[in-house]
C-alpha cells in the first residue's frame, strides 16, 4: 500500500513538474513564433507606368497602315481607331501584336484592354484584354 501510495505522489509531483514547465515555455517570449511578413503577391504590385514607352508606342502605333489614330484614354484603356473598320482585320491577331510589341518593343506592362473604334459610327468594334 505504502508503495502504490508513493508511486501516485510521485506521478502527481512528476504532471505539475512537466505543467510548470510547459508553462514556462509557452509564456517565454523567446520562444513564440513570430509571424514573417508576407510579400505582396506578383499580380498585386503596381508597377510605375513608362510613359515614354506608351508615347513611343502611340506614334509606332499611328504608322501602321489601317490606324488612323490611338492613344491612351486611361492608364488602363488603349483606343486605336481604324481607318476603314471594314476592310476585314483581324482585331485578335491585331490585338496580339500590338499588346506583345508593346511590352518588347517600348518596355509598356501588360495591364490594359485594347478598344479598336470605328470612326464612323463613333462605336467600339470589339475590345482585346492585355494581360
Amino acid at each position: 500500500m505504502k508503495n502504490v501510495l508513493g508511486f501516485i505522489i510521485l506521478a502527481f509531483i512528476s504532471v505539475g513538474i512537466f505543467k510548470l514547465a510547459l508553462n514556462k515555455i509557452s509564456n517565454n517570449p523567446d520562444n513564440i513564433k513570430k509571424e514573417e511578413p508576407r510579400e505582396e503577391p506578383v499580380s498585386n504590385y503596381k508597377k510605375p507606368i513608362n510613359n515614354a514607352g506608351r508615347q513611343n508606342m502611340i506614334s509606332s502605333l499611328k504608322e501602321v497602315p489601317g490606324v488612323s489614330d490611338a492613344s491612351w484614354a486611361q492608364n488602363i484603356s488603349l483606343w486605336v481607331v481604324m481607318s476603314n473598320p471594314n476592310a476585314g482585320h483581324n482585331f485578335d491577331e491585331m490585338g496580339y501584336m500590338i499588346c506583345n510589341g508593346g511590352v518588347s518593343n517600348f518596355s509598356v506592362a501588360k495591364r490594359y484592354t485594347i478598344t479598336f473604334w470605328n470612326p464612323y459610327t463613333n462605336e467600339p468594334i470589339t475590345k482585346f484584354r492585355c494581360y
